[in-house]
């Protein structure tokens, strides 16, 4: 949840955060948070895989090699969406955006053991950059 909520306030009010919030705003979706420990206000979204997976390996889930496995997946998710409006709802989507840029680019020297401060936060990287300035 830090990458949506930057900062709880009180029991049910929340403060999103920032590159989120201007995401949504680029691509036009909504942002829909829901409450922690509340199961019920989740969507079905999380059991969606639970649901694909046992009408797909209900009777069928030994197979020679994962190669077999994925050939006998595809085939049960080709005939489960015959009857599929997919092509009728593409007519409906958003128009492509391209890619949004929320990266800050900076340049920090590497110390001597091997270490960048971005932000007050130290990431690893290798030997060989110690004592260079990197981007």
């Amino acid at each position: 949840m830090r990458n949506v909520v930057s900062k709880f306030i009180g029991r049910s009010e929340k403060e999103l955060n920032e590159d989120l919030v201007k995401m949504s705003a680029y691509y036009r979706f909504r942002i829909n948070v829901t409450n922690c420990f509340k199961a019920n206000e989740k969507g079905h979204a999380e059991k969606s895989v639970d649901v694909v997976r046992n009408q797909i390996f209900a009777d069928t889930w030994r197979f020679n090699s994962i190669e077999d496995a994925q050939v006998y997946a595809e085939s049960r998710l080709m005939k489960m969406n015959e009857n599929s409006r997919m092509e009728e709802e593409k007519k409906h989507l958003k128009p492509y955006r391209p890619p949004l840029e929320l990266a800050v680019v900076t340049e920090a020297k590497v110390n001597t053991s091997s270490l960048v401060s971005v932000d007050t936060v130290f990431y690893s990287v290798p030997e060989y950059l110690a004592g260079k300035r990197v981007i």
